[in-house]
């Protein structure tokens, strides 16, 4: 009797457990260079490509910004993170966070620019923007809510063109958080975050000056 209850448990347990799955903390996931070049959408005037193993954009002249967007929709608690080298003192670099239209809809529904299309700028968004080397505009590291406002902003920049930072952005419950070379400078709670959206990479130049930027060793981790 004790060997058939003991059977029937563990049939019971194999069961649940293909009925309910446990909750497993996703590994990190690496987005290529080619990646990022083909498969990621690109809005704005200018370029990128993939090239020495790295993930290489800029704007053109007269451009407003440049931005790259994941193909996937992610929601809830999120890490991204990568390494970036500004190419030169006025390239603007912010990453994204649970981007989408202002309607809250996925950006792979917007038709494709064209000529009766404008193009997607920032302003139609709705995301978390997370600013990091932007002395160029005269601001030191931010995080904004857009639209909202900013949410925190610190007193030091810590991003020098002409070498590479390690970036990770991410939200955990209520919490978003900005840490560069492992240091974590920015961190706020927001009562009601958005959930869900599309991860992006965003440059901005001045007009004497477009932005370029260097990018690598870029994971994303659905946590």
């Amino acid at each position: 009797m004790k060997t058939i209850l003991k059977t029937q448990t563990l049939l019971f347990a194999a069961l649940a457990m293909t009925l309910f799955p446990a909750v497993i903390r996703a590994e990190p996931v690496t987005v290529s260079p080619q990646e990022l070049a083909t498969e990621w959408s690109f809005f704005g005037e200018g370029t990128r490509a993939a090239q020495n193993r790295m993930f290489y954009m800029e704007e053109s002249p007269g451009s407003s910004g440049v931005m790259v967007f994941s193909p996937e929709v992610f929601a809830g608690d999120v890490t991204v993170r990568y390494e970036i080298m500004p190419m030169n003192p006025a390239s603007i670099c912010v990453a994204l966070l649970f981007a989408t239209d202002k309607e809250g809809r996925d950006l792979r529904t917007l038709p494709a620019a064209g000529p009766d299309t404008p193009e997607l700028t920032l302003g139609d968004l709705k995301t978390y923007f997370f600013a990091f080397h932007n002395v160029a505009h005269n601001r030191k590291p931010f995080l904004a809510r857009f639209p909202g406002g900013n949410l925190m902003e610190i007193d030091r920049n810590l991003v020098r063109s002409g070498q590479f930072h390690q970036i990770e952005v991410g939200r955990k419950g209520k919490t978003l958080w900005l840490e560069i070379d492992g240091e974590r400078i920015i961190e706020v709670e927001e009562p009601e975050p958005f959930p869900s959206g599309h991860i992006g990479f965003r440059l901005r130049g001045i007009s004497q000056m477009p932005a370029a930027a260097l990018i690598r060793n870029v994971t994303l981790q659905q946590n």
